[in-house]
């Protein structure tokens, strides 16, 4: 399981009735990240010429993504987040990162 795959099957849904245009934003964001690392693993295993293009948006998406997630998501949670929730979440994350070490989207 990737780390998107956690937030999506763990996170979102927990707090989905609070944040709805957050989590929206944020699966988006997750959708078209997915695309781009497609789009560049593909051209890298053809030997296509766009590779570092299509790399260098997979990377300015992700990053974007990771910034979005900690300014917006991350905080609004520190904020709102009740505490016996917030740990049955950090423990979930835990266990699916023990699970899956290296897998990172």
């Amino acid at each position: 399981e990737t780390h998107f795959e956690a937030e999506e099957r763990i996170l979102f849904p927990a707090v989905r009735a609070g944040f709805l245009r957050t989590v929206a934003k944020m699966e988006d964001q997750h959708a078209q990240v997915r695309e781009a690392a497609a789009a560049s693993e593909e051209a890298a295993g053809s030997g296509a010429a766009d590779f570092f293009p299509l790399a260098r948006r997979f990377h300015a998406l992700l990053e974007h993504h990771l910034i979005e997630e900690e300014r917006g998501l991350v905080a609004l949670l520190g904020r709102f987040l009740q505490a016996p929730l917030e740990r049955e979440l950090v423990e979930a994350f835990r266990r699916s990162a023990q699970n899956n070490p290296g897998r990172s989207r």
